[in-house]
Protein backbone atom coordinates (compact mmCIF):
# COMPACT_ATOMS: atom_id res chain seq x y z
CA UNK A 1 0.00 0.00 0.00
CA UNK A 2 0.96 3.71 -0.53
CA UNK A 3 1.80 5.74 2.07
CA UNK A 4 0.04 9.64 2.08
CA UNK A 5 0.98 12.67 3.41
CA UNK A 6 -1.80 13.57 5.73
CA UNK A 7 -2.38 17.38 6.39
CA UNK A 8 -5.44 17.83 9.18
CA UNK A 9 -7.01 21.46 10.04
CA UNK A 10 -7.10 20.33 13.63
CA UNK A 11 -4.49 19.60 16.10
CA UNK A 12 -6.93 17.46 17.63
CA UNK A 13 -5.84 14.22 16.77
CA UNK A 14 -4.40 11.35 18.25
CA UNK A 15 -2.20 8.81 16.24
CA UNK A 16 -2.59 5.67 16.95
CA UNK A 17 -0.37 3.96 14.54
CA UNK A 18 2.68 4.98 11.94
CA UNK A 19 4.69 3.41 8.79
CA UNK A 20 7.95 5.08 8.24
CA UNK A 21 6.69 8.08 9.76
CA UNK A 22 3.78 8.31 8.57
CA UNK A 23 0.44 8.45 10.29
CA UNK A 24 -1.92 5.80 9.20
CA UNK A 25 -4.22 5.72 11.64
CA UNK A 26 -5.39 8.25 13.86
CA UNK A 27 -8.91 9.74 15.96
CA UNK A 28 -10.51 12.92 16.41
CA UNK A 29 -13.24 13.82 18.29
CA UNK A 30 -16.04 15.39 15.68
CA UNK A 31 -19.16 16.95 17.24
CA UNK A 32 -20.60 14.30 19.43
CA UNK A 33 -18.48 12.04 18.72
CA UNK A 34 -15.25 10.53 17.34
CA UNK A 35 -14.18 10.13 13.82
CA UNK A 36 -11.19 7.05 13.20
CA UNK A 37 -9.37 7.63 10.27
CA UNK A 38 -7.36 4.63 8.48
CA UNK A 39 -5.09 5.85 5.45
CA UNK A 40 -4.69 2.21 4.35
CA UNK A 41 -6.72 -0.83 2.10
CA UNK A 42 -6.58 0.72 -1.59
CA UNK A 43 -6.13 -2.73 -3.25
CA UNK A 44 -7.40 -6.10 -2.37
CA UNK A 45 -3.96 -7.08 -2.15
CA UNK A 46 -3.72 -4.72 1.37
CA UNK A 47 -7.54 -6.25 2.48
CA UNK A 48 -6.11 -9.38 2.50
CA UNK A 49 -3.12 -8.97 3.94
CA UNK A 50 -3.46 -10.81 7.79
CA UNK A 51 -1.66 -7.42 9.47
CA UNK A 52 -4.06 -5.44 8.13
CA UNK A 53 -6.88 -6.94 8.94
CA UNK A 54 -5.45 -6.89 12.46
CA UNK A 55 -4.72 -3.04 12.59
CA UNK A 56 -8.20 -2.48 11.26
CA UNK A 57 -9.96 -4.90 13.81
CA UNK A 58 -7.88 -3.79 16.49
CA UNK A 59 -8.30 0.48 16.03
CA UNK A 60 -12.12 -0.36 15.87
CA UNK A 61 -12.37 -2.46 18.79
CA UNK A 62 -9.97 0.09 20.75
CA UNK A 63 -12.18 2.94 19.28
CA UNK A 64 -15.73 1.48 20.62
CA UNK A 65 -13.85 1.16 24.27
CA UNK A 66 -12.10 -2.66 23.89
CA UNK A 67 -8.35 -3.31 25.32
CA UNK A 68 -6.46 -4.36 23.25
CA UNK A 69 -3.40 -6.48 24.56
CA UNK A 70 -0.11 -6.63 22.62
CA UNK A 71 0.54 -10.16 21.59
CA UNK A 72 2.37 -11.78 24.41
CA UNK A 73 6.17 -13.64 24.51
CA UNK A 74 7.93 -15.06 27.02
CA UNK A 75 10.43 -17.51 26.44
CA UNK A 76 11.67 -20.83 27.98
CA UNK A 77 12.29 -21.93 31.42
CA UNK A 78 14.92 -24.36 32.87
CA UNK A 79 13.52 -27.27 34.71
CA UNK A 80 15.11 -26.15 37.77
CA UNK A 81 13.21 -22.82 38.29
CA UNK A 82 11.32 -22.37 40.83
CA UNK A 83 10.01 -19.05 40.11
CA UNK A 84 9.81 -15.77 38.18
CA UNK A 85 8.56 -13.01 39.73
CA UNK A 86 6.95 -10.27 37.21
CA UNK A 87 7.77 -11.97 34.10
CA UNK A 88 4.88 -9.54 32.14
CA UNK A 89 3.46 -5.96 32.84
CA UNK A 90 -0.05 -6.61 31.37
CA UNK A 91 -1.23 -2.72 32.10
CA UNK A 92 1.83 -1.81 29.78
CA UNK A 93 0.97 -4.35 26.91
CA UNK A 94 -2.42 -3.41 27.81
CA UNK A 95 -4.03 -0.49 26.06
CA UNK A 96 -7.36 1.27 26.49
CA UNK A 97 -8.92 4.33 24.80
CA UNK A 98 -10.84 5.73 28.06
CA UNK A 99 -9.13 6.16 31.60
CA UNK A 100 -11.53 2.58 32.87
CA UNK A 101 -10.06 0.39 35.12
CA UNK A 102 -8.99 -2.96 33.08
CA UNK A 103 -9.22 -6.06 35.38
CA UNK A 104 -7.05 -9.16 34.41
CA UNK A 105 -8.04 -12.91 35.06
CA UNK A 106 -6.17 -16.04 33.85
CA UNK A 107 -6.91 -19.47 32.26
CA UNK A 108 -3.87 -22.20 32.51
CA UNK A 109 -4.38 -25.72 30.12
CA UNK A 110 -0.84 -27.11 32.35
CA UNK A 111 -1.63 -26.38 36.09
CA UNK A 112 0.56 -29.55 36.39
CA UNK A 113 3.54 -28.02 35.28
CA UNK A 114 3.07 -23.94 36.01
CA UNK A 115 1.12 -21.85 38.33
CA UNK A 116 0.49 -18.24 36.97
CA UNK A 117 -1.17 -15.44 38.88
CA UNK A 118 -1.11 -11.73 38.83
CA UNK A 119 0.37 -9.25 41.24
CA UNK A 120 -1.66 -6.00 42.57
CA UNK A 121 0.25 -4.45 40.05
CA UNK A 122 -0.99 -6.38 37.19
CA UNK A 123 2.30 -8.11 36.64
CA UNK A 124 2.75 -11.91 36.20
CA UNK A 125 4.19 -14.06 38.29
CA UNK A 126 5.14 -17.79 37.27
CA UNK A 127 5.75 -21.07 39.81
CA UNK A 128 6.91 -23.80 38.49
CA UNK A 129 6.52 -27.56 39.57
CA UNK A 130 9.81 -29.01 40.19
CA UNK A 131 11.63 -31.16 37.74
CA UNK A 132 8.43 -30.63 35.08
CA UNK A 133 9.03 -30.41 31.36
CA UNK A 134 6.46 -29.55 28.88
CA UNK A 135 4.48 -26.61 27.52
CA UNK A 136 1.82 -24.66 29.10
CA UNK A 137 -0.75 -21.96 26.92
CA UNK A 138 -1.80 -19.08 29.79
CA UNK A 139 -4.82 -17.31 28.45
CA UNK A 140 -4.53 -13.68 29.36
CA UNK A 141 -8.62 -12.03 29.69
CA UNK A 142 -8.98 -8.12 30.24
CA UNK A 143 -12.31 -7.05 31.14
CA UNK A 144 -13.42 -3.40 31.43
CA UNK A 145 -15.45 -2.05 34.18
CA UNK A 146 -18.44 -1.95 31.24
CA UNK A 147 -17.64 -5.65 30.10
CA UNK A 148 -15.91 -5.33 27.38
CA UNK A 149 -12.95 -7.93 26.85
CA UNK A 150 -10.00 -9.13 24.78
CA UNK A 151 -8.10 -12.34 25.17
CA UNK A 152 -4.53 -13.37 24.15
CA UNK A 153 -2.31 -16.30 25.20
CA UNK A 154 1.05 -16.62 25.80
CA UNK A 155 3.56 -19.96 25.93
CA UNK A 156 5.33 -21.30 28.82
CA UNK A 157 8.00 -23.89 27.91
CA UNK A 158 10.12 -25.53 30.63
CA UNK A 159 13.03 -27.65 29.23
CA UNK A 160 15.89 -30.00 30.69
CA UNK A 161 18.80 -27.27 31.38
CA UNK A 162 20.73 -26.92 28.73
CA UNK A 163 18.43 -28.52 26.02
CA UNK A 164 18.03 -26.28 23.05
CA UNK A 165 19.02 -22.75 22.43
CA UNK A 166 19.86 -20.79 25.08
CA UNK A 167 19.73 -17.45 24.29
CA UNK A 168 16.15 -18.24 24.46
CA UNK A 169 15.68 -18.97 27.86
CA UNK A 170 13.77 -16.20 30.24
CA UNK A 171 16.67 -14.81 32.27
CA UNK A 172 19.85 -15.78 30.21
CA UNK A 173 22.60 -13.02 30.39
CA UNK A 174 26.15 -12.62 28.53
CA UNK A 175 29.15 -10.73 30.18
CA UNK A 176 31.98 -9.57 28.50
CA UNK A 177 35.02 -7.34 28.69
CA UNK A 178 37.54 -5.64 26.87
CA UNK A 179 39.58 -8.74 26.98
CA UNK A 180 37.56 -11.11 25.31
Amino acid sequence: DELYVVQTNTDELEVIARAESHPIVWWRPWLNGSVLAFTLGHADFSLENPGYQTLLRNSVRWMVGYPIIEPLSIGFFADDTSSVEDVLDLSKRTHIRSNAAVVFTLENNRPDLVSASIDENDKVDLQFKTGATGQATIGVIAKTEMGRSARTEFTVEVRKRGEGNLSAYHGVTAHSSSNE
